[in-house]
């Protein structure tokens, strides 16, 4: 007996009368210790779910079937379809637990999803919730593309690229950029932008310099600042931004500083603030680093593994203790151009302190700079940024999901509601399930910025 079992409930004598308050039934049943009766046992159980329920309440000796080792139990449920998996998490309390075993939904996922078992090898995998995010990224409108309207005549940034976002609870705050014309301009600005009301606001905080193409984590409450340039002269260091007190300041850090850069690859697990490569001076750098927001000490990073060698312009995104690097290339700033562009994926471990370069399957993406990259439970999202063979920037969407390691290309609903053009050089910030994409341009070499829109990212299948 294997997958699904439509045909052994259309089989399943039900339609004679049973007394499911009466013990010898049980104990007739349980002694035929079949696989076909044990099944029919636990699709009965899901019918009678809600005598179950008042027998456990009033007290009564519980079931036959409650004494079964939780093993064959758990056991028998891999038989099932998922959707009676959930259904008969319902029961009662015992049964919700094993319904939600680990084993048993990487078996379902081996079986429905035909992903190998090889690959279902994560202690940190919810896999209950993995099979939902997948069965509900297929539907027409997993994801919904719109765009964010000025409410009235309040305060509103200009449009802009290279700056970046953070989220701090229900707030995205909004630091620099540059707004490209005949002359680069950077900008000394913070804005506050309230996802619950729609509303922005531009902070006066003391102190804070122009500048773009600087790295952003907002950790406990703060967001930590290093790098950028102010389009003359100036290459920044490190700076901690307060929302509370609004105060932008330059502590001292410990341990084995970065040199000043800009374009890199910027991402935050738990405490501590990784870069990875970006341009010094002019120069693509291969340097990882590390600052441990907890002691404020910085690490240069010797790591195993597959090294993502020179780049800039390269995009981080964090899943539990593993860091995602996409794209990238190598600048010219003798020739203006690029000289190398990427469109692969690496993962860094932040446990083992290993780089690999992951192996993946299904339609690669055709971006490869200064994508807007995000994580949505188990998956990686990928949008716009400039194109690996040709001077453009796209506008396209792809997905990549950890788990089975296969990219595939997304077309979400209402696409046309926004400026389809493309885009590279954005900001992107989730909060819960939706994410906001603000700024970008779509032409190089300073040609036109974007405005705001937002993805909302629907999983309405699953819940905690």
């Amino acid at each position: 007996m294997k997958g699904r079992t439509d045909d052994l409930v259309e089989t399943t004598p039900m339609d004679e009368e049973i007394d499911y308050n009466d013990d010898l039934f049980w104990k007739n049943q349980l002694s035929l210790m079949k696989k076909r009766d044990l099944l029919s046992l636990v699709i009965d159980l899901v019918e009678m779910g809600p005598q179950i329920k008042k027998r456990i309440q009033d007290k009564v000796r519980p079931f036959p079937v409650m004494k079964l080792q939780s093993e064959l139990i758990c056991y028998i449920f891999g038989f099932l379809s998922p959707k009676d998996v959930i259904n008969v998490s319902r029961v009662c309390k015992i049964f919700y637990k094993l319904a939600n075993e680990n084993t048993l939904w990487a078996k379902l996922i081996n079986e429905h999803l035909n992903i190998e078992a090889s690959l279902l090898s994560s202690n940190r995998l919810r896999y209950k919730k993995y099979f939902i995010e997948r069965i509900t990224r297929g539907k027409t409108d997993s994801i919904v593309m719109d765009s964010i309207e000025r409410v009235g005549t309040s305060p509103y940034p200009a449009k802009r690229q290279k700056h970046t976002a953070n989220a701090i609870g229900k707030k995205i705050y909004f630091i620099g950029g540059e707004i490209p014309r005949e002359t680069a301009s950077r900008l000394s600005e913070i804005w506050e932008y309230d996802t619950e009301s729609n509303l922005w606001n531009l902070l006066a905080v003391p102190n804070v310099p122009k500048l773009a193409r600087h790295s952003a984590a907002s950790i406990n409450g703060k967001i930590f600042v290093f790098g950028g340039y102010d389009g003359v002269e100036q290459y920044h260091e490190f700076f901690v931004f307060d929302p509370e007190t609004l105060t932008w300041l330059s502590p001292p850090t410990f341990g084995n500083k970065p040199s000043s850069r800009s374009n890199s690859a910027f991402a935050s697990i738990g405490t501590k603030f990784y870069l990875y490569g970006g341009t010094g001076k002019g120069r693509v750098l291969d340097e990882f680093y590390v600052l441990d927001t907890a002691t404020m000490s910085w690490d240069n990073l010797s790591c195993k593994g597959d090294s993502p060698g020179l780049r800039t312009c390269s995009t981080f995104a964090a899943i539990d203790n593993k860091l995602y690097l996409y794209g990238g290339g190598m600048w010219s700033s003798e020739q203006q151009t690029w000289v190398a562009k990427h469109n692969d994926l690496l993962e860094f471990d932040t446990e083992r302190m290993e780089w690999k370069k992951v192996q993946t399957t299904g339609q690669p993406p055709v971006m490869s700079t200064s994508v807007a990259m995000f994580a949505i439970g188990r998956c990686l999202y990928i949008y716009g940024g400039g194109h690996t063979v040709e001077t453009i920037v796209c506008g396209d969407m792809y997905v990549f999901d950890t788990v089975s390691k296969a990219w595939d290309k997304v077309v979400p609903s209402n696409p046309n509601s926004i400026n389809q053009r493309g885009r590279d050089c954005a900001t992107v910030t989730s909060i819960d399930n939706t994410v906001y994409l603000h700024g970008g341009n779509y032409s190089f070499f300073y040609g036109n910025e974007q405005d705001f829109c937002f993805f909302k990212v629907n999983y309405p299948y699953y819940k905690e």
